[in-house]
């Protein structure tokens, strides 16, 4: 992990994404996908892709990190959720947009439907709505 971040802050964006998909590769094949260090290593994985600029990857990742923790019954779901809307407004394509949104969107129906902090936040749902009404159709859609 110490390496990553020396090459995520020091500039090195590529290099910091490839040792943290090494990284996540390692933690699935030695524990499996929802053990709490592959979380750990999607995380990172995540982070670098967004200091990479890669917020469609970030924001798949939060989003896949926010469903296995609502699984688990872990707490942390919500801020990963909220972790994938940080990224997900960064967005510029509206496919993108789109997709991510209704992901997002439906993660937070899920957790909202139980007792937890995503349940009292009506802004969240509010502001991903608000923005993908605003969104111009496009064909196919």
């Amino acid at each position: 992990m110490a390496h990553i971040n020396r090459a995520a802050s020091g500039g090195e964006p590529q290099r910091a994404m490839v040792l943290a998909f090494r990284l996540r590769e390692h933690a699935l094949r030695s524990y499996g996908e929802e053990h709490p260090y592959t979380l750990e290593a999607r995380d990172l994985e995540a982070y670098v892709a967004r200091l990479a600029g890669n917020y469609a990857s970030a924001t798949a990742i939060y989003c896949d990190l926010a469903r296995v923790c609502q699984r688990q019954g872990n707490p942390r779901a919500y801020g990963f959720l909220r972790r994938a809307v940080g990224n997900w407004q960064m967005l510029t394509d509206p496919q993108a947009m789109r997709a991510h949104g209704r992901v997002v969107l439906d993660i937070w129906s899920a957790l909202a439907a139980e007792a937890g902090p995503a349940a009292d936040d009506m802004a969240l749902p509010r502001r991903v709505r608000m923005r993908l009404a605003a969104l111009a159709p496009t064909a196919g859609d």
